[in-house]
């Protein structure tokens, strides 16, 4: 059969995949290569007017990118804003990585400890004043769930946290995903609390809800866990196990799957986790209902296992072979 369909066409004709950052908004590409030059103000003035809290999250990602002396800038200008504080908070997470380095937590230097929560600390002076400035904004809360497990507060408060962002934002998903990620065996939590969490929240999440993709993303850790420990058996087991793709396919259908999909800014990155678990658990099929949907190359979870587009290439001729 797959012989057929590749010498007649029998399987849907794919568009070729895109990676673009800025999902094809030129103007937007347009005022962060103003903002790498020194010009806060046009991409500035995008995160005031962007209400919705994804759209928030991935305006101020991209600015993170083009982070420099612009933010003090912004700072200084317009200190009554929420946008400048917030995103001064969110460079100096990065500015605390930076200390810390990338690695595990036993070969972090000890002197680099007091250098990373101290600037962690001042990440969190700055989010809670985006707070006072504006009590409405749900991202500032998403960005304390950072803070908040690399400062190794109680899951208790990581949970306050979260509640005050859902409060505001209850279809987010870079605050879900955050708080998944915080509630990990690696930081906070344990794979227990991680798979509740994610399970809660999509019992409760509706029909259509991209939150159902948390699902993926709690087992898409869970295997990350087996590299990390060097478990190569566990790794290649992991996604092959039938009743993690039978979970995975129910998730898929009340979420990214469904006719109601309710299709927001980070749909890529959700669909792609669909992607990524149906290849390398060797369905097909599910993987193919995927990518008939999916033509855009997001960096995660591709980059695990070769560089983005190639893996996702690779990935797509495997489920129509």
């Amino acid at each position: 059969m797959a012989l057929l369909r590749n010498l007649f066409g029998g399987g849907p004709k794919l568009p070729d995949p895109i990676r673009d950052a800025f999902h094809g908004e030129e103007a937007f590409r347009r005022e962060i290569a103003q903002l790498r030059d020194g010009n806060w103000q046009p991409a500035a003035t995008r995160l005031t007017l962007t209400r919705d809290a994804d759209d928030r999250a991935f305006v101020a990602g991209m600015m993170l990118d083009a982070a420099g002396p612009w933010i003090e800038d912004w700072v200084a200008a317009e200190p009554s804003r929420p946008e400048p504080w917030m995103m001064r908070g969110l460079s100096r997470i990065g500015w605390a990585w930076e200390a810390r380095g990338s690695g595990r937590a036993e070969d972090v230097p000890e002197d680099a400890w007091p250098e990373f929560f101290g600037r962690l600390q001042l990440a969190e002076e700055d989010l809670q004043e985006a707070i006072r400035r504006n009590a409405k904004d749900a991202l500032p809360w998403a960005y304390l769930l950072i803070t908040g497990r690399a400062l190794e507060v109680e899951v208790e408060e990581l949970q306050r946290r979260y509640k005050e962002g859902r409060a505001r934002a209850p279809e987010s998903w870079q605050l879900s995903w955050l708080m998944l990620e915080a509630l990990t065996e690696k930081w906070s939590g344990s794979h227990d609390l991680m798979f509740q969490f994610a399970r809660e929240v999509s019992a409760a999440a509706p029909e259509g809800s991209g939150l159902h993709a948390l699902v993926a993303e709690a087992h898409l850790q869970r295997w990350l866990y087996f590299r990390m420990e060097g478990d190569r058996e566990g790794e290649l087991a992991y996604y092959r196990n039938p009743e993690v793709q039978e979970e995975l396919r129910q998730a898929w259908a009340r979420g990214p799957g469904s006719p109601a999909f309710r299709k927001g800014r980070f749909a890529p990155n959700q669909r792609a986790l669909f992607a990524f678990a149906f290849s390398l658990g060797g369905d097909d099929a599910s993987a193919r209902a995927v990518f008939e949907q999916l033509d855009r190359v997001t960096s995660d979870p591709w980059q695990h296992i070769g560089e983005p587009m190639e893996a996702f290439k690779a990935a797509r001729r495997q489920a129509y072979s």
